[in-house]
């Protein structure tokens, strides 16, 4: 985590679309900030957007630490998912949390995610 915020400009871009396939036709397409909830803290990160100069679809490029359209870090999600497939409540399993960190609202979603192979 430390490692992305301090070179989030120096990253690589990916080479091919993952709309059209053309490689090497892709360009840096600015940038925007996402909160992202770990299981120590709670971060404000910059996700860059690239587009693709063929087919003119963009994308953000997300670190492998981060799940497409959650706000909380991979490592968090499959804690969770584990707790849950011992059976622990999702009362249980949101109590291991501060209050405002993870719900169980937030829980039951993400099972239900898990469930139908989200």
């Amino acid at each position: 985590m430390e490692k992305y915020l301090r070179g989030v400009e120096g990253m690589k871009k990916p080479q091919g679309c993952k709309n059209c396939g053309r490689e090497g036709g892709m360009i840096w397409h600015g940038k925007y900030p996402r909160g992202l909830k770990t299981m120590e803290n709670r971060y404000e990160i910059v996700i860059r957007r690239i587009l693709c100069k063929e087919c003119g679809k963009t994308f953000g490029v997300l670190p492998k630490f981060v799940e497409k359209f959650r706000r909380y870090a991979r490592d968090i999600i499959r804690f969770v998912m584990r707790c849950l497939k011992k059976k622990e409540t999702y009362e249980g399993i949101a109590g291991r949390f501060s209050v405002s960190l993870i719900g169980v609202t937030t829980l039951r979603q993400w099972r239900l995610s898990s469930a139908e192979g989200g």
